[in-house]
């Protein structure tokens, strides 16, 4: 019995030799180009009221219990927020430096605690805050985070600055289409949980990185739809794809590009497969395909958030409501994600 105790008390101490090792602070850094002035940027970023418009966060909880205190356009203005999903607490003007800098202090008080310092900068792309090219203003906006881990919590910082970089690219990207609506950018709707039934597909198998898929899929969908308009095969709807797997950290996919067809269809040319039916989140971007990324991560938190279990033996759809070829602008793109849950 000594001896056990002896053991497990090594590897604590290995363990807490580890996380020593490990660094306690963070500071994550996110840019992003907007079409606006400095000062309207930064009349946006310190209207605290407005943020539930792109908040990253409350647009998963549009609900959300919210309270203002002070002047929320001032320093000392703050909001707090208590909600089911997103947890709870407050975020305080202390810095504002009109128009190239804010902070603010940020409190967590559930899930977990913890005390941040957040902040803006803002830089004219040019001189005036005018671009060369068209005159109309464009800022550099720079949200950026510094805080800590506690000990034990230390080999989560990774993943939490992967998180919140997301999060925050996802924000300034909505925060963008407020200020111009013409510019890229997307929204997001949770659309919640769907039945589905099984799905016949004609499909072509693809396995590759990240950045092989764009220029894959576009081949493989012009083929795919030129067989079905050359008459082929019978569409019985939308073209989506089919991710079987993901791998290393999202940067490796075996995926089916695929269009749906009738139940016992036979076909010399492709493979026919078909996608059990069941239990699905349904998250939905409206936006160009640059925000997949964005809206798969959102999707995928939401999932957390509202405590659903993902269903592994099922694969994730991906549907492209629309032919992007025929939308007057990407911001009218419409994809759905479906997640199986159990």
């Amino acid at each position: 019995m000594a001896l056990f105790f002896a053991v497990i008390a090594v590897f604590v101490l290995l363990g807490l030799i580890y996380l020593a090792t490990l660094p306690g602070n963070y500071e994550i850094r996110v840019s992003r180009v907007l079409n606006a002035s400095p000062d309207q940027v930064f009349d946006r970023i310190i209207d605290l009221q407005s943020w539930g418009e792109w908040s990253p966060w409350l647009m998963h909880e549009p609900d959300c219990p919210i309270q203002f205190a002070g002047n929320t356009r001032e320093v000392g203005g703050s909001y707090s927020w208590d909600g089911k999903m997103v947890g709870a607490g407050t975020m305080q003007h202390s810095v504002l430096d009109r128009p190239t800098h804010t902070e603010q202090k940020l409190t967590f008080t559930r899930p977990f605690k913890s005390v941040c310092k957040v902040g803006f900068d803002l830089e004219a792309e040019n001189d005036g805050g005018t671009a060369k090219t068209s005159g109309a203003p464009r800022t550099n906006v720079t949200w950026s985070m510094v805080g800590s881990m506690p000990f034990l919590f230390r080999p989560m910082i990774r993943r939490t600055k992967e998180m919140i970089s997301q999060d925050y690219d996802t924000g300034l990207a909505m925060l963008g289409g407020l200020l111009d609506p013409n510019s890229e950018h997307p929204s997001f709707d949770f659309l919640g949980e769907q039945e589905r039934g099984a799905t016949t597909y004609l499909a072509i198998p693809w396995q590759g990185s990240i950045e092989d898929m764009p220029e894959a899929m576009k081949k493989g969908y012009s083929e795919l739809m030129a067989y079905v308009q050359s008459g082929g095969a019978l569409a019985t709807g939308a073209p989506f794809s089919v991710y079987h797997r993901v791998k290393k950290r999202a940067t490796y996919f075996v995926i089916d590009m695929a269009v749906p067809v009738e139940e016992g269809t036979k076909d010399d040319k492709y493979e026919v497969k078909q996608i059990p039916g069941g239990k699905y989140h349904q998250t939905q971007l409206t936006g160009s395909y640059d925000f997949l990324k964005a809206a798969w991560y959102s999707a995928m938190a939401h999932l957390k958030m509202a405590k659903l279990k993902f269903d592994w033996k099922r694969p994730c759809v991906e549907l492209y409501e629309n032919d992007a070829n025929e939308v007057e602008h990407t911001n009218e793109i419409v994809t759905s994600i479906f997640i199986p849950v159990k």
